[in-house]
């Protein structure tokens, strides 16, 4: 996907580059132009609302690169889901989308899909528990936990998925 970055962004070498410009401030602007639509990193890869992408995580879009064949017909769709946050050096291996309010740990490779509220890490990354919409750890009791910080409420169901319990 090309970008064609405002002149404002460009400026003067800075520390020996010869250009530099706001990446956080051009994708924000990209995304209120886009509106409803999700944020796409690069061609295969989504990020919904709220997504924290840490310093040099990576995105794969081809399963089996090679530099010498195109593959672009075979990119596969990743999602980043709404609230999910994605450490530091963490790689996202193509095809699998990371649930809303997920939490992946820095240097992680994710090789599978991450379920809602889950927090993963380690390479391969696992799931080590899960995190509440703002970013606590919780701790279930007979399949309930409720946050110890903001006081949301979540129950695990019967296919061992966390959902938040609305409020009565």
């Amino acid at each position: 996907m090309d970008y064609n970055f405002p002149e404002s962004a460009l400026e003067h070498p800075v520390d020996g580059i010869p250009f530099c410009f706001d990446l956080d401030d051009y994708f924000k602007r990209i995304h209120t132009l886009q509106k409803t639509a999700p944020l796409s990193v690069y061609t295969g890869v989504e990020c919904e609302d709220g997504v924290f992408l840490g310093p040099s995580c990576v995105f794969t879009n081809v399963i089996n690169p090679r530099a010498f064949i195109e593959r672009k017909s075979e990119y596969r769709r990743t999602v980043v889901k709404k609230g999910a946050s994605i450490g530091a050096n963490a790689t996202i291996v193509c095809g699998h989308d990371i649930g809303r309010y997920a939490f992946v740990g820095a240097g992680s490779v994710v090789t599978k899909n991450v379920p809602d509220y889950a927090m993963v890490y380690g390479s391969p990354a696992k799931v080590q528990g899960y995190v509440c919409q703002c970013g606590e750890k919780l701790h279930f009791a007979e399949g309930k936990a409720c946050c110890t910080a903001c006081g949301k409420q979540y129950h695990m169901n019967d296919k061992s998925a966390v959902e938040e319990l609305e409020k009565i």
